[in-house]
C-alpha cells in the first residue's frame, strides 16, 4: 500500500499537535488546512466535498474533514507503478 510522504506526514503530525480543533474522538481540519496538505486549492477541496469524494463533517454551518477520512482519501487516490518486465512491456 503506498505511503503518505515524509512531508505530508510532517505536515499531519504539525497539524495533529498543534490543532485547535482537536477532540478526544476525532482531529479535524479546515479545508484550508487540508488544501495546504494536499498542496491544492481549496476550490479543489470544496470540489471533493461537494462530490462527496472526500468525507466531511458539518459542524456550526461550517465544514470539517477529519483527520483519518483525509489521510483515507490519500491512500484512496494513490496509483500503483507499472514495472516492465525484461521485453519492455509493462505488467497489467
Amino acid at each position: 500500500m503506498p505511503k503518505i510522504s515524509e512531508q505530508n506526514n510532517e505536515e499531519i503530525s504539525s497539524l495533529q499537535l498543534n490543532n485547535e480543533h482537536a477532540t478526544s474522538m476525532y482531529t479535524f481540519l479546515t479545508v484550508k488546512e487540508v488544501s495546504k496538505v494536499l498542496k491544492v486549492s481549496r476550490d479543489t477541496i470544496y470540489r471533493l466535498l461537494n462530490d462527496r469524494k472526500l468525507a466531511f463533517y458539518h459542524i456550526a454551518g461550517s465544514k470539517r474533514i477529519a483527520l483519518e477520512d483525509m489521510k483515507n482519501y490519500i491512500t484512496k487516490c494513490a496509483v500503483e507503478a507499472q514495472h516492465e518486465n525484461e521485453y519492455g512491456s509493462t505488467k497489467d
